[in-house]
This record gives structure tokens, sequence and C-alpha cells, in this order.
């Protein structure tokens, strides 16, 4: 069968599933309101695929209550103003800036870290990604990490690392500078 054949069809398929749903509704008396909503929802049916998604599952399972609940949700939806395009643009590029700010002071608190923990390291003769792992009871890998600014641990480690060089969690993170 050609495209347009199956076009045709899946009309014919949305046609006969909103029939089906109007004459259904027709019989058991609904409000005026309600009959009129959803008629106008049987028309947007047509272009808006989560309205036919609605009248299709209304088709399998025959719930009204549901059907009649999401279509006054939808018209309830649209009628709420949606922001114009470039408030929109502003919203989403305001928070591309948030993201940027939080990744950066992410990376201010990894690099603090490494600084401060290499430090600590050295003054304690652990020169080595390998002592300062024994010492901090981490792989050689991890201690190579943390010193290169490449990861900061969970706040459990860090404060487990705080008590092994006899400093507090704040100066191992760069909120302050002195580690008493």
């Amino acid at each position: 069968m050609g495209l347009l054949a199956n076009h045709l069809d899946q009309q014919d398929q949305v046609r006969q599933t909103i029939r089906l749903a109007l004459l259904h509704f027709d019989r058991i008396n609904l409000s005026p309101a309600d009959s009129e909503l959803l008629s106008a929802a049987a028309n947007r049916a047509y272009s808006d695929e989560l309205l036919l998604e609605k009248f299709s599952l209304w088709a399998e399972e025959h719930e009204d209550d549901v059907l009649l609940f999401h279509v006054k949700r939808f018209f309830e939806q649209e009628s709420i103003p949606r922001l114009p395009r470039e408030k929109r643009d502003h919203t989403h590029r305001r928070e591309t800036i948030e993201s940027e700010v939080k990744n950066a002071a992410r990376d201010r608190v990894k690099q603090m870290f490494g600084l401060r923990v290499t430090a600590l390291a050295a003054q304690r003769g652990l020169d080595t990604n390998a002592k300062l792992g024994d010492f901090l009871a981490v792989s050689e890998e991890q201690a190579r990490k943390w010193r290169s600014g490449e990861n900061k641990p969970q706040l459990a480690t860090l404060r487990l690392i705080a008590e092994k060089f006899s400093v507090r969690i704040e100066y191992l993170t760069g909120l302050i500078d002195a580690p008493n």
C-alpha cells in the first residue's frame, strides 16, 4: 500500500474513533458545557496528537471520566498564557548562565581541594599518589584524581580526610583559609 493510502487509512481511523466517542457521549446526556468542550476537543483532535491519543485511549478502555478529565485539563493548560518567545529565550539563557556558574563553582572546589590535599600530603611526606592513597585508604588512581583537581570526594569521605589530616572540611574545600 502506498504512502497516500496509508495516510487515508489513518484519517479514516481517526475519524471513526472520534465519531464513536461523540456518539457515545451524545447518548449519555452530558452537561451542555461538557458537550461543548468535547466537541471542541474532537475538532482539535484531527490536528493535535495529544487529544487524538486521549480519544484513542477512550476507544480502547471506554473510561468516560478519564477522557473528560483529559479534555478539561487540555483546555485549562491551553488557557494559561505562555511566555512570549523572547522571554522564553531569556529564561533559557538564565538557566544556562546559572548552570555555568554552578559548574565553575564546582570546578573551583575541586581545584582548591586538590591544592590543599597536595599541600597537606607534602607536609606529611606523602610525596607520591601511592603513599597518599595508602594514607587515605583509597586507590593510587583516586589519590591522583584528587591531587589534580579532577575529582573531589563525597561529603562522608571528605569528613574522613579532614580527620586524617586534622583539618576542617571548610579548609579542604576552600571556604576558609585556616586549617583549624
